[in-house]
């Protein structure tokens, strides 16, 4: 049996990556669905490069949840933990769960282009 070098794996993980890539708003409604699960209050914000159309296959996608269940760590655990499972464990999603107060004292100040799921 061949056995797969290292460039074999980056371009089978690159290619398993493409449809993040391809639609990263629909990866984002994805985390959005699984997210009110737990709090139908929270916020699932798409920024970055994936929201200013910039992305590159060296990009990560960033998406944004604001949920009060964040000022718990255990809660924030689960929560990504929840998301990995419904997306895959090995994504290019940089995925921030983040309390209202830490949006507003941090994100909010350099969010220039960003969708709101």
């Amino acid at each position: 049996m061949d056995e797969a070098t290292l460039v074999d794996l980056i371009k089978g993980t690159l290619e398993d990556w493409r449809k993040f890539f391809e639609d990263p708003l629909k990866y984002a409604r994805l985390i959005k669905q699984v997210v009110c699960g737990f709090d139908p209050e929270a916020r699932v914000i798409l920024f970055g490069s994936a929201a200013k159309g910039l992305l590159k296959p060296s990009s990560d996608i960033d998406v944004l949840v604001v949920t009060s269940l964040a000022e718990d760590l255990h809660s924030r655990v689960k929560l990504r933990i929840k998301v990995k499972e419904a997306l895959g464990h090995v994504t290019p999603i940089e995925l921030h769960v983040v309390t209202p107060r830490e949006f507003q004292e941090w994100y909010s100040r350099f969010l220039d282009v960003y969708v709101e799921v």
